[in-house]
């Protein structure tokens, strides 16, 4: 069984046109620290859950030689279209500045940050997403440990 993703991890969004990717040029550990949060908001608000777009292939990579079995789960890369990405972010973006501090109140002191991280994050996801709608491309939240 694959890995689920841990504290430590991150995402990187990368975008594919079919033959090249490009991106992971930004850590977006929020956007997976607060993931439970977000799939909970975005199942409130009627779009995709952020997770339905990981791609856990680098995971699957990283730990194969944790498995028992003779062959490790494969850990061919997933892509997702970038128009439901984009929905799904802008859907988040839209709550989470109406109301900024939505988590603040289920956060230690030290973690006070994550919310305005958070908004950076998902506007730096939005601003790839829309481009990449533009060139037809796909997209993954890859996990990275």
């Amino acid at each position: 069984m694959i890995k689920t993703p841990s504290m430590s991890d991150t995402i990187w969004l990368e975008v594919t046109d079919g033959k090249e990717k490009t991106g992971g040029d930004q850590d977006n550990s929020i956007l997976l620290k607060l993931g439970k949060q977000l799939d909970a908001l975005a199942e409130k608000l009627g779009v995709a859950t952020p997770s339905s777009f990981y791609d856990n292939s680098a995971l699957a990579d990283e730990y194969a030689g944790e498995f028992d079995e003779a062959a490790p789960p494969e850990a061919a890369a997933m892509w997702f279209e970038a128009r439901a990405g984009r929905e799904t972010v802008e859907a988040l973006l839209a709550a989470l500045r109406e109301q900024p501090d939505m988590f603040a109140t289920r956060l230690s002191p030290s973690r006070s940050h994550w919310p305005a991280a958070l908004l950076e994050e998902l506007e730096y996801c939005h601003a790839v997403l829309v481009d990449a709608e533009q060139r037809s491309h796909r997209f993954h939240l890859l996990i990275v440990p």
